[in-house]
């Protein structure tokens, strides 16, 4: 957000990255602006301007606001110099420390955070970050630097499979690759498009649906249905075609 002023206009943010400072009174300059609002105004009276407050997420897990603007306090001898206060996720002025871990301003800024959060069943492994999980995601939290190298859940049924005799069905019906083992009459998550981790695969090779159920190889089956593009031995770029 935009710095504070005491002899001047408030400091301008960033688009898309943060607000406004508070505008300066004679003695007391404006808050920070934060990512959620603008600065509070500085006051002859009452003392610096309030940080504006930070944005509130709960991509971790816990509820917590990001990107505070930090208090001021004015530099001129007259008048009040009292801190201004940190808008959530900041710290207050002049010396106040910004909340850790959440980007916040304050006469030290609060370090920086980078979280990568996925949905359950997706990632079956990943190096990097600290890792945690909540009822709905994996979540991986970088502190500081780092390099996060996840590596997908590999499909091994294809929706619209089936252990009947009749292939048609089967070739007719299928609409993707199944993310997680699903059991007949259940429901879960499909690929139906992008790039998927399979075993054994011929790089270059067009990719088909087999006869036997819940197989793929470079040879149609009986009832020819193209299924995607081998870009290496481990990696199939689903193709298919329109209903």
């Amino acid at each position: 957000g935009g710095a504070h002023a005491t002899n001047g206009g408030a400091g301008a943010g960033t688009v898309g990255q943060g607000n406004n400072g508070g505008g300066p009174s004679q003695n007391n300059g404006g808050g920070g602006g934060g990512a959620g609002a603008v600065g509070g105004a500085g006051n002859n009276s009452s003392g610096g301007g309030s940080g504006g407050n930070g944005i509130q997420s709960s991509i971790s897990g816990t509820a917590t606001y990001y990107g505070g603007g930090g208090g001021s306090t004015g530099t001129n001898s007259s008048g009040s110099s009292a801190p201004g206060g940190g808008g959530l996720g900041g710290g207050a002025g002049p010396s106040g420390t910004g909340t850790a871990n959440t980007g916040g301003g304050g006469g030290t800024g609060g370090s920086g955070i980078v979280i990568i959060s996925v949905s359950l069943g997706v990632i079956a492994s990943a190096i990097g970050g600290t890792h945690t999980v909540t009822a709905t995601n994996d979540v991986w939290t970088f502190a500081s630097s780092g390099t996060w190298i996840p590596t997908p859940v590999s499909p091994s049924v294809g929706i619209g499979r089936s252990s009947s005799a009749d292939t048609s069905w089967r070739f007719s019906n299928f609409i993707g690759f199944a993310k997680t083992s699903i059991s007949q009459g259940a429901s879960g998550p499909v690929s139906l498009a992008g790039i998927i981790t399979k075993a054994s695969l011929n790089s270059g090779s067009i990719y088909y649906l087999n006869d036997a159920a819940g197989t793929i190889g470079i040879s149609a089956g009986t009832n020819s249905k193209k299924i995607g593009k081998a870009l290496t031995t481990t990696l199939l770029s689903i193709q298919l075609p329109p209903l």
